[in-house]
């Protein structure tokens, strides 16, 4: 019975381990997609605010038009190679009424 036990604890030792794991590579990949977005100069990525989760990336906050929103969602999926998927559902731009007539 004992060894049941131990096999049972080293199960769930690898579980936690790879959980850890996971969790350093989403703060890595984060870090690496902020510094790319912050290193662009076409955008304004200040207001955005960048989540992983095993490699799944979801973009949330607001960006200044259409096309930073695009070159941004295009940044994190082309140039981060850990990006397994994005979602930008909840990243906002500001509509320019400027050109309203």
């Amino acid at each position: 019975m004992q060894r049941d036990q131990g096999q049972t604890g080293k199960k769930m030792s690898g579980k936690i381990a790879k959980s850890t794991e996971t969790k350093r590579q989403d703060q890595k990949t984060t870090a690496k997609i902020k510094e790319h977005l912050g290193n662009h100069e076409e955008i304004d990525t200040s207001g955005v605010k960048v989540d992983v989760s095993a490699g799944d990336v979801d973009l949330t906050g607001e960006v200044d038009n259409q096309h930073a929103k695009s070159l941004t969602c295009s940044i994190t999926e082309q140039e981060i190679p850990e990006t397994k998927q994005v979602k930008s559902d909840k990243l906002n731009y500001r509509r320019d009424n400027s050109e309203a007539p």
